[in-house]
């Protein structure tokens, strides 16, 4: 009982801190930023992914200061999403300064809800691909089980994040749940030797003014709240009035 509530205390306490720090310290260790798809030598090579699962203004942010430091990353997009819609102006404008930027982005795929995996993985590329004009050669799979960090092969002919040359033959640290996840990015064997990484982030965990990852989640909420109001204000002409003076407060 101890253990389980010390390891609820890690999780739920933020490590929380600065993005841009953290890939300063892989760039004077001599990592060098690497795309999904390139023949990986296992020294050195940085493969930063970004899996969006709630905020793609977070999202945003990170790939600015990726931009400044020279780095590049991907960022994968859920069609699924309860939280965004990429199909949605500003989502879909701000995608596109992302991939502006000089990002990759993709198709972030959530399997649990199609009955058939491969036609709706294909569905997505093509509706994807169609929006944003890309060519996707790699996608990331939203809370794979086992069969999908057990399957070294690509679907729909598709690489995904998971095959073991990304996942198995290389170091995978993961912050899902807004903890570090497979060791800390920078206090490991890997890092100290210099051997090849995959890092995966999401961009909420690390907004400036969270202290936690509850924090996070929380001040999000608030965010989305505040963004359906003015949604419904702007289709809604019996809300408008109240959303104003509400605003006004």
């Amino acid at each position: 009982m101890v253990e389980a509530s010390k390891r609820l205390e890690r999780l739920n306490m933020s490590y929380i801190g600065n993005y841009e720090n953290m890939i300063v310290k892989f760039l004077e260790q001599g990592y060098k930023p690497t795309e999904f798809g390139i023949a990986l030598t296992g020294k050195r090579e940085l493969i930063s992914r970004h899996d969006i699962d709630f905020d793609c203004s977070a999202a945003l942010s990170i790939a600015l200061t990726e931009k400044a430091l020279g780095v590049s990353s991907t960022y994968f997009f859920m069609l699924s999403s309860s939280f965004y819609n990429v199909v949605h102006d500003e989502v879909r404008e701000t995608i596109k300064k992302i991939a502006a930027l000089g990002h990759t982005i993709s198709v972030h795929f959530d399997p649990t809800i199609y009955q058939d995996l491969e036609r709706g993985l294909q569905m997505e590329i093509d509706i994807f691909e169609s929006i944003f004009k890309v060519d996707i050669k790699t996608i990331s799979i939203h809370r794979p089980n086992d069969f999908f960090l057990n399957h070294d092969k690509p679907i729909c002919g598709v690489e995904h994040t998971y095959q073991f040359k990304y996942f198995k033959d290389i170091k995978y640290i993961s912050d899902s749940q807004g903890a570090f996840r497979y060791e800390d990015p920078i206090d490991n064997k890997s890092f100290t030797n210099k051997k090849s990484i995959q890092l995966l982030t999401h961009p909420i965990w690390w907004e400036k003014d969270s202290r936690t990852n509850i924090h996070a989640i929380e001040r999000f909420i608030k965010r989305t709240e505040k963004n359906k109001k003015h949604q419904i204000a702007l289709n809604c002409a019996p809300y408008k009035e109240r959303f104003e003076n509400e605003f006004k407060k």
